[in-house]
This record gives C-alpha cells, structure tokens and sequence, in this order.
C-alpha cells in the first residue's frame, strides 16, 4: 500500500511543479524578455534622439545664419532704391533734370507698389 501512496503523493507534487510552472514561471518568464526587449528599444530610441539632436546642435549655426540672411533680404526689400520716396502711399521714382524734379509712379507686373513711412510693403 505504500507504493500506491508514494506514486500519488509523486504525482501530486509534479502536477503541482507542473501548474506553478505553467501558471507563474512561464509568465514571469515572458514578463522579462518584454521588459528586456522595452529597455533594449529604449536604448536604441535615446542613442537616434542623442545623434539627431547632436547633428541638429552641430547645423544650429548654419541655420540661424540662413535666418538672419533671409531677415535681411526681406528688411533690404522692403527699403527704398536709390531715387524713390514714398508719396501717397505709392513708391514713386524722382529724377532730377537740369534741376527740375520729375516724378514716375513705379510699377510691379503693372501695378503700383505701395508703400507706408519709408518701408514698402
């Protein structure tokens, strides 16, 4: 009779290591691969955000250069040439001819440019 209770007693216990297995070291199992796998892919995110921002920091000289040319060019644009005053709210061309002042409207693709102070818009 006693072999018949060791052999239960046997498979109980090894049903039980089978149901702990199935049931708790399987899952913690999967729980750290995914965790491995997240702080992996989060390495690999911080490492790219590191590189672009470092290429980003390396070209802001560049870019700031680029902005204040372009500044520039619009506040050059916007002045006045050579010759022109703003009368009316037109740009208007003076010339001056053996001392006597003419006066010429100018034109962008046919109509007038306007203009406000001593900027033209």
């Amino acid at each position: 009779m006693a072999k018949s209770e060791s052999r239960i007693g046997t498979a109980i216990t090894g049903l039980t290591v089978a149901i702990l297995l199935a049931f708790v070291v399987v899952p913690e199992i999967k729980k750290w691969q995914a965790r491995r796998a997240l702080d992996q892919a989060m390495k690999e995110f911080e490492a790219s955000s590191a590189a672009a921002l470092d290429h980003s920091n390396r070209n802001q000289p560049a870019k700031s250069r680029r902005t204040r040319d372009a500044t520039d060019a619009r506040e050059q644009a916007s002045r006045p040439r050579a010759g022109e005053r703003c009368i009316g709210g037109s740009v208007v061309l003076v010339r001056i001819k053996d001392g006597v002042p003419s006066y010429q409207q100018v034109l962008e693709q046919g109509r007038p440019v306007r203009c406000e102070g001593n900027s033209r818009q």
